[in-house]
């Protein structure tokens, strides 16, 4: 689970202080904000909904992506030249070329489920 992590992240990507992201969702005190980004706490409910369409983003990834990792490392897009490439290496060095087309087929459906 990543909430922690991705309020933290996604308050200073979108240039919120503690203070402000907490008068925003109508907090008095910005401990509560420090205490979801330290983990001691989560949101309630209502205010995870507030925060996903504050920070534009689904309320599921907010819980379960890591969004810090995804922008410092954004995915490679391979052509099918590079796929190609890939599978007379495996060829080479002695890998079965159906093991690496299963190995392909699985980043390609990662890749569509992002």
């Amino acid at each position: 689970m990543f909430l922690s992590k991705n309020i933290r992240y996604l308050r200073k990507k979108n240039n919120y202080s503690q203070e402000d992201l907490s008068q925003s969702l109508g907090y008095k005190s910005f401990t509560t904000i420090n205490k979801w980004e330290s983990g001691k706490s989560d949101p309630p409910t209502d205010i995870l909904i507030k925060l996903a369409d504050l920070f534009k983003v689904n309320l599921q990834d907010l819980i379960t992506r890591d969004f810090e990792y995804e922008d410092e490392n954004p995915p490679v897009q391979a052509s099918e030249a590079d796929y190609q490439k890939l599978i007379e290496q495996a060829k080479a060095d002695g890998i079965e070329p159906e093991d690496i087309q299963a190995v392909i087929e699985l980043i390609k459906k990662y890749r569509k489920k992002r």
